[in-house]
């Protein structure tokens, strides 16, 4: 078993690293933003950004329960993982949340409850700030200026996380991020799927005329997600059919092929770049209260919180079957001490079939301050299988390495609904 989860991850590594370098790199290039800003098709000229209003979201949901024994002697656990990714655009306003919830739990060893034998605990995080463990939710008000060729925004980001038991009370860490950026991200899955539909029919001489935005809009409100693709592709057909698209109705061939279109895109993807710079301050660091225990404040020691200059800048998009995110943020603390932070991270996807992807995650941590520097690099690698419609199983192996320790591997397999890998 080991032995081939390892062929699984060499397998996906080097099918990366051989694709790479035929890839186009448009933060490189200069191109804003990507392949997905050029006119798809001669009866496709509906471009991504022509779209004042769009949305989408993704998510992912396990869970874990365990219980076993013999009557009185019994026992068991239960961890539950809710993870979700939303983006909506709105005229000038784009808002965009991204968080976790996990909830762990222990059952009594004996039928009857006792609470000195029974654990919960909840954990809400997310993916902001220099340790990306706080969840968040983003507005950015797009202003009348644009700097090669990216609209001038500017932000602000409320980030939270909170951590809970039945013994003791957290405070939230509570921060803020907020500054200017330029450039946009577009939740553009829906619109990818429309695109790859259009162009097949296209390719089969099956379209009469070029779409109009409405009509585009339409069949993105009936293309809207990956799991129900031959139902999808027979209401869009009626629909293209009704709105005068359509030459006739498409061959048993051609009816295959976008049904796998659909069943093989990507389930949310976000594409575009933007870089961010501003201030991140903390209002809260999440200190440890007892439930029904007053501290003394006149002994209680005031703390500096933590205020930081920050810069963040990312890039996604596509090319065939690859979707390519390269990210880099950089913290530069203040007070109460002089510390800065750097990550670099890239996430990148190969949709290999209609029902299996691979993916490989990296992140590399850079820390100085305080006379020490630190450094670590976690490196995440898998393989997403869906085994009927909406549920799918996800196995992965994950290297983490820190200066001064020894590197660390594990497993996961995880069953359940969504992105698995969120």
């Amino acid at each position: 078993m080991r032995k081939t989860i390892l062929i699984l991850l060499f397998e996906l590594i080097f099918i990366t690293v051989c694709a790479l370098p035929s890839l186009p790199l448009p933060f490189l290039s200069g191109k804003p933003g990507g392949d997905f800003f050029r006119e798809q098709s001669e009866f496709n000229k509906i471009k991504l950004t022509d779209f004042t209003h769009i949305s989408d979201m993704g998510y992912s949901i396990r869970a874990n329960v365990y219980f076993g024994g013999q009557l009185d002697h019994s026992s068991g656990y239960g961890n539950y993982h809710l993870g979700t990714v939303w983006r909506n655009i709105r005229n000038n306003l784009s808002i965009s949340s991204q968080f976790y919830a996990d909830l762990e739990h222990s059952i009594p060893a004996t039928f009857e409850f006792r609470i000195e034998e029974y654990r919960i605990e909840l954990n809400i995080s997310g993916d902001a700030g220099p340790q990306s463990d706080l969840g968040k939710i983003t507005f950015d008000k797009y202003l009348n200026v644009e700097v090669l060729q990216k609209p001038i925004f500017v932000f602000a980001e409320p980030q939270a996380k909170f951590k809970t038991n039945q013994d003791t009370l957290l405070k939230p860490t509570v921060a803020i991020f907020t500054g200017i950026g330029f450039g946009k991200m577009y939740p553009s899955a829906e619109h990818q799927r429309v695109s790859d539909f259009l162009l097949i029919l296209e390719e089969n001489d099956l379209l009469l005329r070029e779409i109009t935005q409405e009509e585009y809009k339409i069949l993105m409100f009936i293309i809207k997600n990956r799991w129900q693709g031959y139902k999808e592709t027979d209401l869009a057909l009626e629909k293209m059919e009704e709105m005068g698209l359509l030459k006739e109705f498409p061959s048993r061939a051609v009816l295959t092929s976008l049904t796998q279109s659909i069943e093989s895109s990507f389930e949310y993807m976000e594409t575009g770049s933007d870089a961010r710079a501003g201030i991140n301050y903390n209002f809260t660091t999440g200190e440890t209260v007892y439930i029904g225990v007053t501290g003394d404040d006149e002994e209680e020691e005031k703390k500096d919180e933590p205020l930081r200059i920050s810069f963040i800048y990312r890039e996604s998009y596509q090319k065939d079957k690859f979707l390519i995110a390269p990210w880099f943020s950089l913290f530069q603390e203040l007070k109460p001490d002089i510390i800065t932070f750097a990550n670099l991270g890239s996430e990148i996807i190969f949709q290999k079939s209609p029902r299996m992807k691979y993916f490989l995650k990296d992140k590399f941590t850079f820390y100085y301050g305080n006379d020490y520097t630190s450094f670590s690099n976690n490196l995440k690698a898998g393989t997403y299988f869906e085994i009927v419609a909406l549920l799918g199983a996800c196995l992965s192996g994950e290297i983490f390495a820190r200066k001064d320790y020894r590197p660390r591997f594990s497993i996961q397999f995880n069953l359940g609904i969504g992105m698995l890998d969120l």
